[in-house]
């Protein structure tokens, strides 16, 4: 018999009706452990729901989105958004923004006295916007610019400095000539960065021409165009390619030969037409890109009609570039073309003022052919602009390809495109596409060119900007750039395949954009921008503003008979 059923038999009856009322009372729970159950599983339930939420509130807290239109966006913590560096003076009927404009003197630029010194001239003013009368007055500083000087050089030149832009709190500059950004601090210039050109595996440096800052990264460019001989053959499409800087000087090198074609295809300039930009703006209401191109033609390039080639028209574009739209601006100097452009900072992105300057020697760039082969060059990063985006500083060259005087294709390092981090790291990128979907945008293909000084990216429209120094669909011509300013603002977005423009009115195809900003209060609506004119032996610079809808609210003014092609509210 088995234990358990001996043990079994032993119970009586009694235990036995026991113990079957226990076990019974165990299968059927009272009503009271269900509802502990039930609530025990709420409770838990609760704080699962509470901890998610807790960790939510967490993360909003510690990365905060963006104040305005531009509220995608998420702000570093660390990101310095301080803009303009010096707090403006408002009234109910003026804005009152300090400024400042660097110069590019060229060869001009060696000291007498030291042969180991270069130098560059930093002057200050005032700009004061009426948003209710629409009128924009510029007035300077009585005292002499300041000399800003370097011992760094490329093959004796230096300190050629095409673009000024606020970048994480910090004043840059950028050399075309070294690829060197500086920072300027307490007037003086301190090197930074050093960007190289096309995809920075290049030993000659980035040719920037303009900057602007998109979502805390800043965006450097170069003219936009490809490289080409002084009679307009393709060299190389190094000035095609966009710098993206971070705040930590981390570098890529964008390829934006696609975007720069796009941008001058929408004014019907198909290579070897081409397009020069001098100056490239980001706005962040629009977020849009916006462009004044320096010299546009249909023509190809050549080197003694460039000159008389100024663009009048500005370039609006999405993101990725590919939304190109464009409006006209009044110019009747072709000598004159854009050189540098910004946002009016109360005019909600609406208001440019711009630089213009004026000279008749073709750009050094275009003039002469690099001393080494494409893979092998000695030459620093030629900067034509600078801007901020995403706290990364990206800087230009002129983003066409390097050719010859005549216009054969070199190299493409002036369509690299650097980045910077605020730690110097910088990474070059490849934007040879990118630029030629901006200049494509105005129907130039190669050997049709754009070249561009000046570039801007907009946390408000959270696009790129730019204004063209030179455009043309026929191949570069070093004689006959200088004839082919560009007057359009190209914008697009952020991968630069949304490519807009606005025609800016320009009569004088001479004039060419060298720089642009944003005028701060204007939430990316209104632009200054520098126009400059090299013409027979001569350089001219004026500033001009316009919102980004093409309407002229100070026509081009006379400033210098210096090549101005930095701008900055500081």
């Amino acid at each position: 018999m088995e234990p358990n059923h001996l043990r079994m038999q032993l119970l009586s009856d009694d235990e036995m009706g026991s113990s079957k009322d226990w076990r019974k009372a165990l299968r059927a729970q009272p009503a009271y452990r269900i509802v502990n159950r039930t609530i025990r599983g709420q409770t838990q339930f609760i704080s699962i729901v509470a901890f998610i939420g807790l960790f939510v509130l967490i993360i909003l807290y510690m990365f905060p989105r963006k104040g305005g239109s531009s509220g995608s966006v998420l702000r570093s913590s660390s990101y310095n958004y301080t803009y303009p560096l010096t707090s403006p003076i408002k009234t109910s009927s003026m804005h009152t923004f300090r400024i400042g404009v660097i110069a590019d003197l060229d060869t001009n630029s060696r000291s007498d006295s030291d042969k180991n010194e270069w130098y560059s001239h930093f002057m200050r003013g005032y700009l004061s916007y009426s948003p209710t009368r629409h009128t924009v007055v510029v007035t300077w500083d009585r005292t002499s610019p300041i000399r800003l000087t370097t011992s760094y050089s490329h093959k004796g030149r230096g300190m050629e400095l095409s673009e000024l832009v606020v970048f994480d709190g910090r004043l840059l500059t950028f050399d075309d000539r070294t690829g060197l950004v500086f920072e300027i601090i307490n007037d003086k210039a301190i090197p930074w960065v050093l960007l190289m050109d096309g995809d920075g595996k290049n030993t000659k440096g980035f040719k920037s021409e303009w900057a602007t800052v998109k979502d805390e990264v800043l965006y450097v460019g170069s003219m936009g165009k490809e490289w080409t001989t002084p009679s307009g053959q393709l060299v190389n499409h190094n000035p095609q390619f966009v710098k993206t800087i971070t705040t930590k000087g981390q570098v890529t090198h964008l390829n934006w030969v696609d975007e720069f074609k796009r941008l001058r295809e929408v004014l019907g300039i198909y290579w070897p037409g081409y397009m020069i930009h001098e100056s490239g703006v980001w706005s962040d209401v629009h977020r849009r890109w916006f462009f004044l191109p320096r010299r546009c033609s249909k023509e190809q390039y050549n080197e003694s009609l460039d000159e008389h080639r100024g663009c009048s028209v500005l370039i609006s574009t999405n993101e990725d570039l590919y939304d190109v739209k464009t409006t006209q601006i009044l110019n009747s100097k072709p000598t004159r073309g854009f050189s540098s452009f910004k946002f009016i900072p109360s005019s909600e992105d609406q208001v440019i003022v711009a630089c213009e300057p004026k000279n008749s020697t073709a750009r050094p760039q275009l003039t002469s052919r690099p001393s080494q082969s494409t893979a092998k060059n000695t030459k620093g990063f030629k900067s034509e602009w600078a801007t901020v985006k995403d706290e990364v500083l990206y800087v230009g060259s002129m983003g066409k390809e390097w050719t010859t005087p005549s216009g054969q294709l070199v190299n493409h390092n002036p369509q690299f495109v650097k980045t910077i981090t605020t730690k110097g790291q910088v990474t070059h990128l490849n934007w040879v596409d990118e630029f030629k979907r901006l200049r494509e945008v105005l129907g130039i293909y190669w050997p049709g060119y754009m070249i561009h000084e000046s570039g801007v990216w907009s946390d408000v429209h959270r696009r790129w900007f730019f204004l063209p120094r030179r455009c043309s669909k026929e191949q570069y011509n070093e004689s006959l750039d200088e004839h082919r300013g560009c007057s359009v603002l190209i914008s697009t977005n952020e991968d630069l395949y949304d490519v807009k423009t606005t025609q800016i009115l320009n009569s004088k195809p001479t004039r060419g954009f060298s720089s642009f900003k944003f005028i701060p209060s204007s939430e990316d609506q209104v632009i200054v921008a520098l126009r400059t004119e090299e013409l027979d032996g001569k350089t001219s610079t004026y500033i001009t503003s316009f919102t980004i809808h093409g309407e002229v609210l100070l026509d081009d003014f006379y400033m210098s008979d210096l090549k101005y092609e930095g701008l900055e509210f500081i």
